[in-house]
C-alpha cells in the first residue's frame, strides 16, 4: 500500500511539472519561435487567416498565381469551408465575364491584337445583339448587322478591327454609322448595303485597310462617302445603285487595289458626274468597269490609272470623253478572264483619244455601239491585240477608218479573230 502511495505522488508532481512548464509558455510574451504543440493544432473550428490563405475578400490577381515553391502542404489544404465560391471569381473591373462582353480566342495565339478584347464572330439584328458587343476591340470572325430597327451603332464604340468581314445591311433606320469611328481594318469584306434612311459613312473614317472589297451599294439616299477619306488599300471596290451619290471624294486616299480577286466597279449611280475622288488610285490588278451611270460626263478622276487587268466603259449617255484613262498602258492580268478593253455603248462618246498610251491588249479589243464615235486616232500607240477584235456598230464610224486601222497594226493582229460589222458605210 506504501508503495501505491508513493508511485502515486511521484505521478502527481510530474503532472504539476509538466503542467507548470506548458501554462508558463502560454502566458509569456509570444516570440514567434515556439513550436505548437497538440493544443495549438488549428482546429475545423479555427478558420485559417489571410497569412495562411485567401479570403472571400481577397480577390486573387495575376501576382497571386501560386508558384512551385507555394504548393500548400497538408497542413494547408483547405478545409469544406474555404472552398472559393462564386464571390471569389475577378470581377468584370479585371477581366471580362460572360455577362459582360462574349469573349474568343487567347490574346497569345494573336501577336497582332494582342491584349485587347476578343469577341467571336455575330449576328446582331437588334439592340440587344449589340449590347452584348460593348468593350469588344476584336471581332474574331464575321460580324453581320443585317434586318434590325437600329438607328446607330454606338455601342460598337471600342470595335479596332474584325478579323472577317463586317456586313451592315437590311437596316432601314440606320441613320448614324459613328459607333463605328475607331474601326481601323477588315481582313474581309465591309459591305455597307440597302440601309434606306443612311445619308453618309462619317464613322468609317478611321478605316485604313480592306483586305477584301468595299461594298456600298443600294444606299437610297446616301450623298457622299467621305467618311472613307483613310482608306489607302482595299481588295476591290464596288460602289453600285447608290440613287442620290453625287462624287466619289471620299475615296482620295486610295492608291491600289490588289490581291487574289480585285475589281473597281462603278455602277448605276444615276446622280453621279464624276470620280475625281479616284485620282490617286494608280493600280487594279483584276477588273475597272465604270458602267450605267447616266449623269457621268468624264473620267477625269482615273488619269493616274496605269494597269488594269480588265477595262469596260459601259451605256454611259453623257460621257463625251475618256481622256482620264491616257496613262493606261496595257490590260491584262492574272486571271484568264482579265486581258480586255470594251468602251461600248456610250452614246455621246466622240473620241478614244483616251486610250492614247495604251500597247497591248492581252486578249479582247471591243470597241462597239458608240452611236457619236467618228474616229480611232486614239488607239495610235496600240501594237497587238491577243485574240479578238471588235469594232462593230459605230453608227458614224466610216468602215474605212476601221480598215485602216486594221492595216496598221499589221503583224499584230496575227490570228487574231477580227469582227466589224454595223459601221458607217464610207
Amino acid at each position: 500500500m506504501r508503495y501505491f502511495v508513493v508511485i502515486f505522488a511521484c505521478v502527481g508532481l510530474l503532472f504539476a511539472a509538466c503542467g507548470g512548464e506548458s501554462g508558463g509558455s502560454k502566458g509569456g510574451t509570444d516570440t514567434g519561435t515556439d513550436t505548437p504543440t497538440s493544443d495549438d493544432t488549428p482546429t475545423s473550428d479555427d478558420t485559417p487567416t489571410s497569412d495562411d490563405i485567401p479570403t472571400s475578400d481577397d480577390t486573387p490577381t495575376s501576382d497571386d498565381t501560386p508558384t512551385s515553391d507555394d504548393t500548400p502542404t497538408s497542413d494547408d489544404t483547405p478545409t469544406s469551408d474555404d472552398t472559393p465560391t462564386s464571390d471569389d471569381i475577378p470581377t468584370s473591373d479585371d477581366i471580362p465575364t460572360s455577362d459582360d462582353i462574349p469573349t474568343g480566342p487567347d490574346d497569345s495565339t494573336d501577336t497582332g491584337n494582342a491584349g485587347l478584347v476578343h469577341c467571336p464572330g455575330s449576328y446582331v439584328s437588334d439592340a440587344a445583339g449589340l449590347a452584348a458587343l460593348i468593350g469588344c476591340q476584336v471581332i474574331d470572325g464575321d460580324l453581320t448587322i443585317a434586318d434590325s430597327d437600329l438607328e446607330n451603332l454606338d455601342d460598337l464604340s471600342s470595335l479596332i478591327s474584325v478579323d472577317g468581314s463586317l456586313y451592315v445591311q437590311n437596316n432601314p433606320a440606320l441613320n448614324d454609322m459613328t459607333g463605328l469611328s475607331n474601326l481601323t481594318s477588315t481582313n474581309g469584306d465591309l459591305q455597307i448595303v440597302n440601309n434606306s434612311a443612311l445619308t453618309n459613312l462619317d464613322g468609317l473614317s478611321s478605316v485604313i485597310s480592306i483586305d477584301g472589297t468595299l461594298h456600298v451599294k443600294q444606299n437610297a439616299v446616301l450623298n457622299n462617302v467621305n467618311g472613307l477619306s483613310s482608306l489607302s488599300s482595299a481588295g476591290g471596290v464596288s460602289i453600285v445603285s447608290n440613287d442620290v451619290l453625287t462624287n466619289l471624294d471620299g475615296l482620295s486616299s486610295l492608291q491600289s487595289l490588289s490581291g487574289p480577286v480585285t475589281s473597281l466597279f462603278i455602277e448605276q449611280n444615276p446622280s453621279l458626274a464624276n470620280v475625281d475622288g479616284l485620282s490617286n488610285l494608280a493600280t487594279v490588278d483584276g477588273v475597272v468597269a465604270i458602267s450605267y451611270n447616266g449623269a457621268l460626263t468624264d473620267l477625269d478622276g482615273l488619269s493616274a490609272l496605269s494597269s488594269v487587268g480588265g477595262l469596260t466603259i459601259l451605256f454611259n449617255n453623257a460621257l463625251t470623253n475618256i481622256d482620264g484613262l491616257s496613262s493606261i498602258t496595257s490590260a491584262g492580268g492574272p486571271s484568264a478572264s482579265y486581258g480586255y478593253v470594251s468602251i461600248t455603248m456610250n452614246s455621246s462618246l466622240a473620241n478614244v483619244d483616251g486610250l492614247s498610251s495604251l500597247v497591248s491588249v492581252g486578249k479582247k479589243l471591243d470597241i462597239s455601239i458608240n452611236a457619236a464615235l467618228t474616229n480611232l486616232d486614239g488607239l495610235s500607240s496600240l501594237v497587238s491585240v491577243g485574240e479578238e477584235l471588235w469594232i462593230s456598230s459605230n453608227a458614224a464610224l466610216c468602215q474605212s477608218i476601221v480598215q485602216a486601222f486594221i492595216d496598221a497594226l499589221g503583224d499584230g493582229l496575227s490570228g487574231v479573230s477580227i469582227n466589224t460589222p454595223g459601221n458607217k458605210d464610207c
